[in-house]
């Protein structure tokens, strides 16, 4: 039998439960997930030093607390370990090679997605003709690679040109599906999205362990009509941006449909669905503009509220553009600074730039969600 000290203890404990349940109802109610994993990244704008990084493209690890930037030159990819002290400098680690990919002349690092559950990274090494001839030439390799971050090395790797025959190209960017659908069936799938013309090539596990490359949607129109150029995954749901819009794709359902859900005035890169908001709040860089910040207020991403553009400085016409955005820690949003390289050091694959900047767009995008 309780005491009435006992009593009013419970009753003292069941209260504080339900204020922090409603505390966290309300957190999830605005969107934000933060991670506690991993220590806070410190406010403000930062720079990359890493000689020839040119990055294209960037991740967010909640598991080992690293962020991967895609080295769109040299075809590998450079984790970095953020700083969590103001003055303090961000601390590169030795980047992620390919064998006969790494530092060639005929491919480039582009697309990334990193899966927590797996501990895996998808990366997109692409011919870089496409993306030089604005499509006139869709010629070479275009390899979908998995590396294993906990173990170190290629889990596999697939040729997506086998799939096309050479036909089309561009592959840019990658989404990765790991969901269970039923109490024994977890689906894993791929799907790499291209820009001449729009595309989606969907990898998955095959007989035998052999990947099985199947053509999911498209390719649409003439190679020289630039397609898609980014894309981004929660759940069943894959946006995707390009041709002036982000469109909606159902990834349980055998073949691609695309339903349109915003149109995007001045181009688009990647886009993006940051952890820190739970999938409901969408990051669409805009290479000469800045980042268009989308919203779906229950994440199904049936519509979408366009909150408003984030306009920045620093692109400038054939010489800088922010190409991507990229979670660094557990809540801080950056747009990624990438510059043209120039002139190519002799004996290398990119310019001689070491200095790339990261823009601090946090407040900004909280300032457009209230």
């Amino acid at each position: 039998m309780r005491t009435k000290s006992q009593h009013i203890s419970i009753m003292l404990l069941f209260r504080i439960n339900f204020v922090l349940a409603i505390i966290a109802t309300i957190h999830c109610v605005q969107g934000f997930h933060h991670t506690q994993k991993c220590p806070p990244t410190p406010a403000g704008d930062f720079t990359l030093h890493n000689y020839q990084l040119y990055p294209e493209n960037a991740v967010w690890d909640p598991e080992h607390c690293l962020v991967y930037f895609s080295a769109l030159f040299n075809g590998s990819i450079s984790p970095l370990s953020p700083t969590t002290h103001r003055g303090t400098p961000s601390q590169f680690h030795p980047p992620l090679t390919f064998h006969h990919l790494t530092l060639t002349d005929g491919h480039h690092a582009s697309g990334l997605h990193y899966t927590p559950a797996t501990n895996l990274l998808t990366v997109v090494i692409n011919s870089p003709k496409p993306f030089l001839t604005a499509g006139a030439d869709v010629g070479g390799d275009n390899f979908l690679v998995q590396y294993d971050i906990k173990h170190g090395g290629e889990v596999w790797r697939v040729n997506l040109t086998e799939t096309t025959l050479g036909r089309w190209g561009g592959f840019v960017d990658v989404g990765v599906v790991d969901t269970t659908t039923t109490t024994t069936t977890t689906r894993r799938a791929a799907y790499v999205v291209s820009s001449y013309p729009a595309g989606i090539l969907r990898v998955r596990g095959g007989k035998g362990g052999k990947r099985e490359v199947a053509v999911w949607y498209g390719p649409r129109g003439e190679t020289t009509v630039e397609g898609y150029t980014g894309c981004a995954v929660v759940g069943d749901v894959m946006l995707v941006a390009g041709m002036g819009a982000v469109w909606r794709f159902d990834l349980s359902k055998e073949r691609g449909e695309p339903v349109r859900l915003v149109g995007v005035e001045g181009g688009t890169n990647r886009v993006k669905l940051p952890e820190a908001y739970g999938g409901r709040v969408a990051l669409v860089s805009q290479g000469l503009v800045g980042v268009t910040v989308l919203r779906s207020r229950d994440g199904s991403w049936r519509s979408a509220e366009e909150l408003g553009t984030i306009r920045s400085g620093f692109p400038r016409e054939l010489e800088r553009i922010v190409p991507s955005t990229v979670q660094v820690g557990p809540r801080r949003q950056y747009m990624v600074g990438q510059y043209f390289p120039g002139e190519i050091v002799p004996g290398t694959m990119a310019g001689n730039r070491s200095d790339f900047p990261m823009f601090d767009i946090t407040e900004e995008i909280e300032g457009l969600l209230t």
